[in-house]
């Protein structure tokens, strides 16, 4: 039995290698959503909120974050090869799909470490592919719902009905203050006309002030101050209301221009509501693929696959050499015994 146990932890440390930086990754997405014939990448990473060509949230961004750290990456050997966007290409896919199949081709550089980065909706995965046997073109599967890409995104929103009251509260905001609006203006032009009707009445009583006094006519011309005085407090009068009516009309029309833009936004939030809601009750699917980027990086960058921890295949022979030795060491203690 104790041999039994030395030899189950033989064999679990041996098959740990290849299993414990997979398991570090935390992530949403499948290793398997991106395939080589039939054969998963080696870890993914994601999804991740944003463009995936972002120098600091993007594919570079999350590996220089220590994305695939475990497997010797070092991200300052990152290499864009190309994306499925470009027509005729080194890298082709079904964009537009949420599944389909991919391509790369290397040209005459022959490769074994490689990512994939899959785009769809407003976040993107990163699949890694390493120590893969070498070649000059790959091709595979891709599947966004597996990648954790499902279109329903990462960004907050209010709910449909939340979005519908923002809406009509605002709209009800914009309405009130343009009427205030219209308001201030039409009692800034009456109180313009009537600065206007006492600007008049005064120069009228003015001039019979001057009349009456030619004349010598005290009784006349002392109406004729009374009415001028009198005028002249009510064109005063009036040019305040008047400027008063126009502060008013520039603040309502600042509150209407805050309405406006608070209806805007509630009318944008509304609508991505209800799309989220129509996709919430439709069958989950991934998103419609973007782009898919593969990238590779330099030899430079990478540690000497012969001077690396010796992967699971090459440890075989030292994993058999183990069970020998304790084999040998059983029979000998049989042999020994009486």
């Amino acid at each position: 039995m104790k041999h039994g146990r030395a030899l189950s932890l033989a064999l679990g440390a041996a098959m740990g290698i290849a299993a414990l930086s997979i398991e570090a990754e935390a992530s949403t997405c499948a290793a398997n959503a991106v395939a080589i014939g039939g054969v998963a990448a080696t870890a993914c990473g994601g999804s991740f909120s944003g463009n995936d060509s972002g120098a600091k949230e993007g594919v570079s961004g999350q590996l220089g974050a220590g994305l695939f750290a475990g497997f010797g990456i070092d991200p300052s050997g990152w290499t864009v090869v190309g994306k499925s966007e470009a027509a005729g290409g080194a890298v082709a896919a079904t964009n537009g799909a949420a599944k389909g199949e991919w391509s790369v081709d290397f040209g005459d550089r022959t490769v074994s470490t490689f990512a994939i980065s899959l785009k769809a909706g407003n976040a993107f995965s990163v699949f890694l592919f390493s120590d893969v046997a070498p070649a000059s073109r790959f091709s595979g599967t891709f599947d966004t719902l597996l990648a954790g890409l499902t279109g329903f995104g990462d960004v907050a929103a209010p709910s449909a009905t939340t979005a519908e009251k923002q809406l009509k509260q605002a709209e009800s905001d914009k309405k009130a203050a343009s009427d205030k609006r219209r308001q201030a203006a039409y009692e800034k032009a009456e109180a313009e006309k009537d600065l206007a009707y006492f600007e008049k009445k005064k120069a009228e009583a003015e001039k019979r002030e001057k009349a009456a006094k030619a004349k010598g006519d005290k009784w006349d011309e002392k109406k004729a101050r009374e009415d001028k005085s009198k005028a002249d407090k009510q064109a005063k009068s009036a040019k305040k209301a008047a400027k008063d009516a126009e502060a008013r009309g520039k603040k309502h029309a600042a509150d209407e221009k805050r309405a406006d833009e608070r209806a805007e936004k509630a009318r944008n939030d509304h609508e991505y509501a209800r799309n989220q809601e129509k996709q919430r009750k439709q069958k989950a699917k991934g998103a419609e693929l973007s782009h898919l980027t593969v990238g590779v990086f330099d030899v430079g960058a990478l540690a000497d696959s012969a001077s690396t921890a010796v992967p699971l295949p090459a440890a075989a022979p030292l994993l058999a050499t183990g069970i020998g030795f304790l084999g040998l060491g059983a029979w000998r203690r049989r042999r020994a015994r009486p």
